[in-house]
This record gives C-alpha cells, sequence and structure tokens, in this order.
C-alpha cells in the first residue's frame, strides 16, 4: 500500500508530460513508458536484503564498500533525497501559485518566496508523524487520488489524441528518454527498497517481495504517465510545460473545468508532502550512516533549508524540466554503479549477512575491510561512474549544459551544434546525441567489481580467515609496490614526452606536464621504497597520490577541452597526444584528445588499485547467515 500510495501521484503525470515535451510521438512515448517502469524489478531485487537483516540499505552497504566506505554511499543517497525534496517543493509551490491565480490573487515575487518557506517550513514538521503515519497517510490518498485520475481519464479521452506530430525523434533521442524514465521510476527508487522492507518478516518470501513490489509501482505509474501524456497531447504547449512551473499548463486552458484542477491540486499538495516525508525519512537515514551527529530533528531541519534554497534557485533562475533532466543525470551516475555493487556483492555472498556484524563499526568487524574500505568496491564504483558518465546525453535541450566535455561518448552519437560553428568552435551550445549511461553504468560497474573480486578474492578471505598467510602478505605488498611503480613511470612517460615539444611554447605550456612528472616520479619513489622495505608502511601516501593523480588527470582533461584556451587551440591537452585545434567539435570522436588524460587517469587508478588488488592486513572473519 506504501509503494502505491507513493507511485499513484502527481509527480509521474509531469514526467509523462515532460516526456512528450522531447518531442516523441504518443506511441513511441507509450513504449517508453512501459519499457522504463520495467525498471521497478530492480527496486524488488534491491529490497531483498532488508527483511533478513532488518536494516537499512546504506548499513547493508558497510558489507560492499566496508564501514567508511558506506558513508560516501550516504552522502550520495543525501544528496538525491534532497533533490527529490526539493522536486516535490517546486510543485507543492507551482500548485499554491496556481491555486492563487485562480481566486484572482496575482502572485509576484515575494508571495512566491513566502509560499516557499511555508512549504518547507510544514514539511520539517511532516517527519515527526513517523513511519507508521507515513504509511496511513499514502494509503487514504490511493483512493481520491485513484478517483481524480480516473476522472483525469475522461477528459484524456475524449480531448487527447494518440496521432500527434513527432519532431526531431531519432534512436538516439528514444535511448535518452529512455534514461530518463527509467532514473525516475524503479532505478531511482533502488537505494530506498529495503529502509522499509526491514519491517517485514524474515521468512517472507523473495518472489513475493519483488513481485508486489513491482506490481504496486510499475503498474499505477505507468497509468498516471500515460494519462500526463495524453494530457499533454491537448495542452501541447509546451512552453509552459518546461517552465519554472510546470501546472501553469492546467492555468492556462479552457478544457479542464477550473473547480475540478483545484481539486486536483490541493490533493496534489496533501500527496506531495507525504512523499516528501518519505525522502525525509530516508534522507535522516543516510546522515545517520554517514556519521553525522545530528538529531533526527536537526536533520529534517537541515535538509528543509538545503531544499527551500534549492526551490528559490529553481523559480526563480532556472526551469522545472532543466532542473530534472539535471537531477537525472545525479541519480543515473552514481545509483547505477552502486546497484551495480551492492547486488552483485550479494550474489557473490551467495545471499547472506551477519546482521549483527553489520552494526558494528570497529576495526574487528567483519564487514570493516581494509583501513574501513573496500578498495574493490570503490574502484568500480568509481569506474562505473565515469562510464556512465561518458554516456550521459543532454537531450532534449536546454543546450547549455555546462559539462558537454565530459559526455564525448553521447557525444559521438547524434550531437550536434545547435548553431554553425566558428572555427570549429559551438558558441550555440550543443544537443545531445544518444544515452547511454544506465546501462554502462550498472554493466561496466559489476564487470569492475567481479574482475577485482577475481584477481585478489577480497570477499573469499573476508569469509575464510585461513586463506591468509605471512608469505601471502609479503606477496601481496610487493604487488602493491610493483603497481605503484608502473603507474609512477606511465605518469611520467606522457609529461616527458609532453615537456619535449614545451620550447614551442611559453612556461605556462608546460606547467601541467612538468606537475604530471611530478606525481609520477613521486609515485615511483614510494613504489621503490615499498618494494625494499617489503612492507606497506606507505599505504596512506601512496592511496593519497594515486587519488591524487586521478583527479589531476581529470582536471587535465576539462581545462584542455574548453574552446579559447591556450590547451586546446594550441597545445592539444598534452603534447604527446596532439591532434587538431577543433578540440571542442564532438560531432567527432577523437581518441587522441582523450589520449593523454586517459593515460595520467589510468597511472592513478593503477596506484589506487594496488591497495585492493593487494591488500595488506585486511580483517577476516568467517561469514555466517542471519
Amino acid at each position: 500500500a506504501m509503494w502505491a500510495g507513493s507511485a499513484l501521484n502527481v509527480e509521474y503525470f509531469i514526467y509523462g508530460a515532460l516526456l512528450m515535451g522531447f518531442g516523441f510521438s504518443f506511441p513511441v512515448a507509450l513504449s517508453l513508458i512501459v519499457i522504463g517502469n520495467l525498471s521497478f524489478f530492480l527496486l524488488g531485487v534491491a529490497s531483498l536484503q532488508g527483511p533478513t537483516t532488518g536494516t537499512t540499505a546504506f548499513t547493508i552497504t558497510r558489507a560492499s564498500f566496508g564501514t567508511k566506505g558506506s558513508r560516501i554511499m550516504a552522502f550520495f543517497n543525501w544528496v538525491t533525497q534532497l533533490g527529490f525534496e526539493t522536486e516535490g517543493l517546486i510543485l507543492i509551490v507551482g500548485a499554491a501559485i496556481v491555486l492563487s491565480e485562480f481566486m484572482g490573487f496575482h502572485v509576484g515575487s515575494p508571495a512566491k518566496v513566502v509560499f516557499i518557506v511555508l512549504a518547507a517550513a510544514v514539511q520539517a514538521v511532516m517527519p515527526y508523524f513517523g513511519h507508521a503515519t507515513m504509511i496511513k497517510v499514502l494509503r487514504a490518498l490511493i483512493i481520491p487520488f485513484g478517483l481524480i485520475f480516473f476522472a483525469f481519464a475522461y477528459f484524456d479521452l475524449r480531448h487527447g489524441t494518440v496521432h500527434t506530430t513527432p519532431y526531431g525523434e531519432t534512436w538516439q533521442l528514444y535511448t535518452a528518454g529512455l534514461a530518463f524514465v527509467i532514473a525516475l521510476s524503479g532505478l531511482g527508487w533502488t537505494e530506498c527498497g529495503n529502509d522499509y522492507t526491514r519491517y517485514l518478516p524474515v521468512d517472507t518470501p523473495r518472489r513475493s517481495i519483488v513481485g508486489w513490489t513491482f506490481v504496486a509501482t510499475a503498474v499505477p505509474e505507468i497509468i498516471i504517465m500515460i494519462l500526463g501524456a495524453l494530457t499533454f497531447s491537448f495542452l501541447s504547449n509546451s512552453g509552459i510545460w518546461n517552465s519554472a512551473n510546470p501546472f501553469e499548463a492546467l492555468h492556462h486552458q479552457n478544457i479542464i473545468p477550473h473547480w475540478f484542477v483545484a481539486v486536483f491540486l490541493i490533493f496534489a499538495i496533501l500527496q506531495l508532502f507525504g512523499i516528501n516525508s518519505l525522502d525525509l525519512y530516508s534522507s535522516g537515514v543516510s546522515l545517520q550512516a554517514m556519521g553525522v551527529k545530528l538529531k533526527r530533528y536537526q536533520a529534517v531541519v537541515l535538509d528543509s533549508c538545503i531544499a527551500g534554497a534549492l526551490t528559490i534557485w529553481a523559480v526563480f533562475g532556472s526551469t522545472f524540466s532543466l532542473y530534472m533532466k539535471e537531477f537525472v543525470g545525479v541519480i543515473i551516475v552514481w545509483i547505477a554503479p552502486w546497484f551495480a555493487i551492492f547486488i552483485t556483492d550479494w550474489i557473490l555472498r551467495k545471499y547472506r549477512y551477519d546482521a549483527s556484524e553489520l552494526q558494528r563499526r570497529d576495526e574487528r568487524g567483519l564487514y570493516y575491510g581494509n583501513d574501513g574500505y573496500n578498495w574493490n568496491a570503490l574502484i568500480a564504483f568509481a569506474v562505473g561512474m565515469v562510464a556512465a558518465t561518458l554516456g550521459f546525453s543532454k537531450a532534449p535541450p536546454p543546450v547549455n549544459f555546462p559539462f558537454h566535455f565530459m559526455t564525448p561518448i553521447s557525444n559521438h552519437f547524434g550531437a550536434a551544434c545547435a548553431g554553425p560553428l566558428s572555427k570549429g568552435v559551438c558558441h550555440a551550445g550543443w544537443y545531445g546525441g544518444a544515452d547511454f549511461s544506465v546501462f554502462l553504468g550498472i554493466f561496466v560497474a559489476a564487470g569492475a567489481y567481479l574482475a577485482l573480486e577475481k584477481l585478489n578474492r577480497y570477499i573469499h578471505h573476508q569469509m575464510d580467515p585461513s586463506a591468509l598467510t605471512t608469505a601471502w602478505e609479503a606477496a601481496r605488498a610487493v604487488g602493491a609496490a610493483t603497481m605503484t611503480i608502473i603507474g609512477g613511470v606511465i605518469a611520467t612517460y606522457v609529461s616527458i614526452t609532453t615537456m619535449g615539444l614545451a620550447s614551442e611554447f611559453t612556461i605556462h605550456h608546460a606547467l601541467v606536464p612538468f606537475l604530471t612528472a611530478l606525481l609520477g616520479v613521486s609515485l615511483i619513489c614510494l613504489g621503490v621504497l615499498s618494494l625494499v622495505t617489503r612492507t606497506d608502511r606507505y599505504r596512506d601516501r601512496t592511496m593519497a597520490f594515486g587519488v591524487l593523480t586521478v583527479l589531476w588527470s581529470l582536471f587535465v582533461y576539462g581545462y584542455s577541452s574548453q574552446p579559447g584556451t591556450d590547451f586546446c587551440n594550441g597545445f592539444g591537452g598534452l603534447g604527446a597526444f596532439r591532434f587538431t585545434p577543433n578540440c571542442f567539435l564532438f560531432n567527432t570522436f577523437h581518441v587522441q584528445y582523450i589520449g593523454g588524460t586517459l593515460a595520467i587517469f589510468t597511472a592513478g587508478v593503477v596506484v589506487i588499485g594496488s591497495r585492493a588488488l593487494f591488500p595488506v592486513g585486511a580483517q577476516s572473519r568467517v561469514d555466517t547467515a542471519s
């Protein structure tokens, strides 16, 4: 009932209309809605661990990411819940504005700020009613909203049409629409599933959890999104749907009676507050999992203040569709790889966790990890995030997406400049290409995690203490040192070959390769010291330099891609991998362009990987079923 109450809501009505705003015909949008909502099977699978462990998703994540590593995942989830809370506040304020206009009040900027403050204040009070009350509220709203949407179906069948005219409908745009639906349906809920199934009996059949979760979420959401798409077909002013307040599309029309719209908006406000209470509940759990020393009411107040500030920005400085598009990117790039690692780790552990050990945070705990981290998971997560980002699409417009250079795979398939090129540079902004982010994020992260487990058998050693021996400890120390040296050599080689061309330019041009060489030499020295001593006493410093190398490579990649910079127009990012000056022309996928920075990135990953492939001094205990 709780999932049905959360899925049968106005947000998905808006999502259906926004999907039509991509430029799809109704039959194509219908296929996207049905296929995209199959992702609720992912939610069902990600809810299976709660009954046997009796705890939340990000406490269970300690097993796959380590005690400290799980805090990083909890932070990402907290940011995501903030995004959903902000979305709810934007729609609540938008509904209040339209209701005020129906009553003849002109809502100016001061009144909008008052609405936002009041909405944030009410939101801050809602979670105090508790988990049981939230379920009762959502259950109670199923019937009235069912009746309201049944009435909407009447208007849609009478005035809607399936013969809409598509514009710009391509397979690349189809993949972008599919990613939009998947992220806002099943995938976007996966991190919350165990927060609620932990209340179920331990012997609850897995098939029932997955099946009923899917039926209670996918079916109502498919229906509501279809209604939103049909409503768009006869209220098809996409400029209003894509504005700061999509509810204005229901105001500036004479087809649906205004009294009915007013009833719909009143119930929408009540329901959106209930949905935000769920988000605040999960957000508070995430803050606790992060180790933040805040009481529940303090966490709620913090969230409400931040969400209120973001709502002010969205209402006055952005649009709802732009906010949702950027938010979808945030959801995909971290939840897709997290979900993949979370489920892969669960399978590798043969579907078992030790519930009591999950609650432990000390170094002797079963799931503590290496210095509190499972580096296999963190490396696979980083690789999955990069893969998802590279394949993320900005389609459809707006074209002023600020991180176009970060998505070369998507850009290669269908990206186009919104205006004429000027010397190979697009100043008008880019239309995004195909979107592979969800599938790249999931499959690349899962593959990387499996590969790392095959190499160092982290889970196996954690479950079987006899697998660790003194000789193995020494061998791993040598392996870690060797990989550190290899990473240093890669970075140093790239920088030396680059500095060979530095005479053509000023000292400014040689700064990047010089700093890269400094990182490379430092890594070589640390590796040699570890190799000579046959110990891992330089672990922390080596890890720090490895992470610094990765971050440095991303900076060089981003800076050298910007039009008008010395690196882009003359230096080509890294001299050893020079290419044409049109480095911002992404219609062609420049392998040379990413070659240099990818080499530096690889050096850092190799160093970090050495700590994961050859972890020294890891805690090991026998895993038992809960």
